[in-house]
């Protein structure tokens, strides 16, 4: 519709110059001298009332475009999944699609209890669908020291199925703003840590076999002992904490080919859950314990 009527303005523009040039052109249309004198107005109302209803159309247009844009968007949120060890963001793809992954968090600060408790906040590279994983992690520690309840906090970096590795002498205190980031060169990964509020830096190089399928941005209850004999730790009460600065690749994750992860605990009841959107442009979310 909008074709036929751009056609008619245009046309209707064409007469109006015609007859302004040479109202004679038209004598077969309006005879007499003063009919002759309405030809240029008439053809210019023609053009003017086209172009308006084509700036209708065009209008409509785009308002449906846009809804239909609202709606893929709506669309492209995550799918959302229960754990009973992970809560955060999972990125997947093919096999090997995934080389690099960084993030920023905050460490959150747990309550002392006179049982081991651990909250484990991590990057990754594998792992969801495989028990490859190569990760990079600080730890939330409530639990009793010398027998009396306290806390701790420190940082490991781990290739399943091997136990995690203590980073020893890194400092750590809860709310620290930690960076991490993990990438591959060749068949090595390498892992970097750096607390942001004492200037600290980690840096590990290792072979570590995993698909490479999925990214990671998790907080998580993590296994006690190996994993033959795999058993979880108990989830200590924590502060929010929030992942930003999220990339994949080098590229911001956004929401496409992205799963949310929710933790249950063993009577399926939610215990720590992201928030629903990614906040910055897809690149920062915060996990709260939902227990409170």
């Amino acid at each position: 519709m909008e074709a036929v009527l751009i056609i008619v303005a245009i046309v209707s523009v064409i007469c109006f110059v015609i007859g302004l040039i040479k109202p004679t052109f038209f004598s077969f249309l309006f005879r007499s001298h003063t009919c002759r004198l309405i030809i240029g107005p008439t053809f210019f109302l023609i053009a003017v009332v086209s172009l308006i209803l084509v700036g209708v159309f065009y209008g409509n247009n785009s308002n449906k475009n846009s809804n239909n844009n609202s709606n893929t968007k709506s669309a492209e949120k995550p799918t959302v999944k229960e754990m009973k060890n992970w809560s955060g963001y999972v990125k997947y793809g093919l096999e090997n699609s995934m080389t690099s992954v960084s993030g920023d968090w905050t460490v959150p600060s747990v309550q002392p209890s006179s049982k081991i408790q651990t909250a484990s906040n991590w990057i990754g590279i594998g792992g969801y669908a495989t028990t490859g994983l190569i990760q990079i992690a600080t730890q939330s520690i409530a639990g009793p020291s010398g027998g009396t309840p306290g806390t701790l906090y420190d940082a490991v970096w781990e290739c399943l199925p091997n136990p995690s590795v203590l980073i020893t002498d890194f400092k750590i205190n809860a709310g620290d703003k930690i960076s991490a980031s993990i990438k591959k060169t060749d068949a090595l990964w390498t892992m970097s840590l750096k607390n942001n509020n004492t200037g600290q830096t980690f840096e590990k190089t290792t072979a570590c076999a995993t698909d490479g399928s999925t990214a990671e941005w998790v907080l998580e209850k993590p296994p006690i002992g190996v994993q033959t004999s795999f058993k979880l730790d108990i989830m200590p009460s924590f502060s929010p904490t929030t992942f930003s600065s999220l990339l994949v690749n080098g590229s911001v994750p956004g929401w496409s080919n992205m799963i949310e992860v929710r933790l249950e605990d063993d009577n399926n009841q939610i215990i720590a859950s992201p928030n629903e959107t990614l906040s910055q442009n897809g690149q920062e979310f915060t996990i709260q314990d939902v227990r409170k």
